[in-house]
């Protein structure tokens, strides 16, 4: 059985720089976790099986990491409306309200910021080509998007017998230009 799981680092009022303070808890109940707090632009969690939690322990300060189904009481998400930016991805607010994980769901080998460091450090190239594409997008969207219509129409207005652009050498050659317009640049 095929299932789908998530990361649940970033918070409302922190964001992903959770070295300055995560406000989710975990606190020690037995052989359970109790996790409290909230998870923010997670990014398919509305329809996810599971999410690892990044919570602090209340006991050492420590940075620890769940593994949460999506189901367990006390978990719950909202989606987030009206994104700029990757669309496609439904985020969503996740509230933990004492929510029970057991010991074994404990990311044994996650014990500190550093150990939740070294996942970020695997995933920040990523994080940043996304950033790269969407400006690229909307570079293409805004500016030759733009461009493309009136291009398009210039190109087909008459113009002493030929289409507007056809005449134009800037179009075709850029080098061309007006030769006042050369002579004035090279004085400078």
């Amino acid at each position: 059985m095929k299932r789908s799981g998530h990361s649940g680092l970033t918070e409302p009022d922190v964001g992903s720089g959770a070295s300055g303070g995560l406000k989710t808890t975990a606190r020690r109940d037995g052989d359970s976790w109790i996790l409290n707090g909230q998870k923010k632009w997670i990014g398919n969690a509305t329809f996810g099986d599971l999410t690892v939690v990044w919570a602090k322990d209340v006991a050492d300060g420590q940075f620890k990491g769940f593994v949460v189904a999506n189901d367990t009481p006390g978990f719950s998400t909202t989606k987030l409306e009206d994104k700029i930016a990757l669309r496609i991805v439904q985020n969503a607010l996740i509230t933990l309200d004492d929510v029970r994980v057991p010991e074994a769901d404990r990311l044994q080998h996650a014990n500190s910021f550093r150990d939740t460091a070294e996942v970020l450090r695997m995933t920040r190239a990523g994080v940043a080509w996304m950033a790269v594409g969407c400006a690229r997008g909307a570079y293409e969207n805004v500016v030759v998007g733009t461009m493309r219509a009136p291009v398009a129409a210039a190109g087909s207005r008459p113009r002493t017998g030929s289409a507007f652009l056809t005449g134009q050498s800037m179009v075709h050659r850029p080098d061309a230009g007006n030769g006042r317009v050369r002579e004035g640049i090279a004085r400078r």
